[in-house]
């Protein structure tokens, strides 16, 4: 609810915008809330500045005597953050791939030199009395009955592949399952992220008024890029690398995915077209080139379907 105090708009955005005040300081100069000091911000629609953002490149604060020493009274023994894992893990994650200047390097350099690191000490002789210990020499003693031949998986690998559904089963009953996995996979919902030449295509034909789905699985075959379940339509929009454009690529000299891929979509196309829809596919190239074109041939056979 904005306040019923209202301040002038010139001395605000002189106190905040121009001589960089904090709405604290604002505050105890006029004498109202900082609520009421941010209301008036937000009422002027002035840029509210964050902190980190308003002392960028100043030099901090310098603390007294005092505060220091209350300071590092207060990080002492368990109190202190970085004797934590938690936060250290933090600190570790986030100074990661971190570039650093010269001078803040070689700072740090010197501030290490003649220091005695005494934690990895600490550790071992810690490992050391644990594996002593009647708790680590039971580890230990498991540890060497589940090694080699004493293992209970020793040489029975081969059993196990010998025992796989995929060597004792006839073929009906194999078929029969992986229809049942294929069934299974189409139902499952993925967010599936559409490529650049997808959302060309779809927003052409969302301008065209053509109603349209993307990634619906159709007939437990496959999940095309675009679906016109009305007029049994799908759409495939190919990467030219990815599905072996023959304008830009030699068909002999192709590596190996792009092959499969096309493999594939010779299948996927004939097992469509026999149970009668219709299969447009786009190469990348040709959509980024124009992409109304090829929603052009989309067009053009939904009205024949229609008999326009």
């Amino acid at each position: 609810m904005p306040t019923k105090i209202e301040i002038d708009k010139k001395l605000l955005t002189e106190l905040y915008s121009v001589k960089q005040l904090s709405a604290g300081k604002i505050s105890q100069r006029l004498g109202y809330s900082q609520t009421c000091i941010y209301n008036n911000l937000k009422r002027w629609q002035i840029p509210i500045i964050s902190n980190s953002q308003r002392y960028k490149g100043k030099p901090g604060r310098p603390h007294t005597k005092e505060a220091r020493k209350k300071l590092a009274l207060s990080k002492m023994g368990d109190k202190n953050p970085m004797k934590r894992l938690e936060v250290r893990l933090k600190v570790s994650k986030k100074n990661k791939g971190r570039k650093y200047s010269n001078d803040i390097r070689a700072r740090m350099s010197k501030a290490q030199k003649g220091r005695t690191i005494t934690w990895g000490d600490k550790l071992s002789a810690a490992n050391k009395k644990w594996y002593t210990s009647v708790e680590g020499q039971e580890f230990i003693r498991q540890l060497k009955q589940r090694t080699g031949f004493k293992n209970p998986m020793y040489g029975k690998s081969e059993q196990i592949q010998k025992r796989h559904w995929s060597k004792i089963w006839d073929s009906n009953r194999k078929k029969n399952l992986i229809s049942k996995f294929r069934e299974a996979r189409m139902k499952q919902k993925f967010s599936l992220k559409s490529t650049k030449i997808e959302i060309m295509v779809a927003e052409e034909l969302v301008k065209r008024k053509i109603a349209f789905l993307k990634h619906y699985p159709v007939l437990n075959i496959c999940q095309p890029d675009i679906v016109i379940p009305k007029y049994k339509v799908v759409v495939q929009c190919d990467g030219d690398w990815w599905h072996g454009n023959p304008n830009i690529y030699n068909q002999s000299n192709l590596a190996k995915i792009p092959q499969n891929n096309m493999r594939r979509d010779n299948l996927k196309d004939f097992q469509l077209h026999e149970e009668g829809w219709h299969v447009i596919r786009f190469w990348e190239s040709d959509i980024k080139d124009n992409v109304a074109h090829c929603v052009d041939k989309v067009e053009n056979f939904i009205k024949k379907k229609q008999g326009v």
